[in-house]
């Protein structure tokens, strides 16, 4: 009885932690400046612009994903990646201003790319790295792992395909594909 009453406390208190974290990732989330936000939350450097020439720049790529459905995805000049929501495969002749929304960064070495994103759940919150190669114009997303701890390593086989046939336009913090 005693050790089930102390193993109750004990997830209470590791759950209280969890909310607290992420609460605290919700609010910094609404309150700091995008630079602010970049240094406390992710671990790549996009400071390097040398290698952008090996993708196209402000230029739609589209991830086709499971269940006939894809996502547009930008590529920015500022290091950011933006992205849509998921979209139904038959919506991809017929876009009409869709949103795209920066939750992500990249960086490119040669030609290996690695995407970060910040995850919030109740294990805490941390980043995590995708990577990949360059190809001409497709991005082949081979991995994926925490920013912290590499050996954890899941393999992918995402393919982001340049689409020349989707325009895309800046606006402010977002990007809009028609």
């Amino acid at each position: 009885m005693k050790k089930s009453i102390l193993f109750i406390l004990f997830l209470f208190l590791v759950s209280c932690f969890s909310t607290r974290k992420h609460k605290e990732y919700v609010n910094d989330f609404n309150t700091l400046t995008k630079e602010e936000y970049f240094d406390k939350y992710y671990t790549l450097d996009i400071s390097q612009k040398e290698y952008y020439t090996n993708i196209k720049i402000n230029a739609a790529y589209i991830l086709f994903r499971p269940n006939d459905s894809f996502q547009i995805y930008v590529f920015s000049d500022d290091g950011y990646v933006y992205s849509s929501i998921l979209l139904r495969g038959d919506d991809l002749n017929k876009l009409s201003n869709i949103k795209l929304y920066g939750a992500r960064i990249f960086s490119i070495s040669n030609k290996t790319i690695k995407l970060e994103k910040v995850v919030s759940n109740p294990e805490g919150v941390f980043s995590y790295i995708e990577e990949g190669i360059i190809k001409k114009d497709t991005i082949f997303i081979t991995k994926a792992y925490p920013s912290k701890n590499n050996k954890k390593t899941t393999k992918l086989s995402d393919k982001l395909i340049l689409a020349p046939h989707i325009k895309v336009y800046k606006f402010g913090d977002y990007f809009v594909a028609n």
